[in-house]
């Protein structure tokens, strides 16, 4: 019967041991497991802000690019109205000396 117990002892011992060492394995594979995870969620959160980055860039060059359209067709709508500006006043300083002209005449 001492044989007995001190063969249920080992056992237990074993038991213990494997149960122990089957704990640690778990406890490596979840670190692992949870390492590999963190660097996969960091490589995608790089990714995602490198494409918002992109993304902006791109956004901020189209609309410079409508600014500067903008800025173009302001100045040549500009050009011309100054230019039809400069047209009308010539045309009303010359029906201003025909005026002067007739009134002149007729005075």
């Amino acid at each position: 019967s001492k044989d007995f117990e001190d063969e249920k002892v080992g056992i237990s011992l074993k038991v213990d041991s494997v149960e122990q060492n089957l704990n640690e394995r778990l406890a490596w594979a979840r670190n692992q497991y949870e390492q590999k995870l963190a660097a996969q969620r960091a490589a995608f959160e790089t990714r995602l802000l490198n494409e918002r980055a992109l993304f902006q860039g791109k956004k901020n060059e189209e609309i410079d690019s409508a600014i500067k359209e903008m800025k173009i067709k302001w100045n040549t709508l500009r050009h011309t109205l100054e230019t039809n500006l400069e047209d009308v006043n010539t045309v009303l300083a010359g029906k201003e000396r025909d005026l002067q002209r007739i009134t002149t005449y007729n005075v």
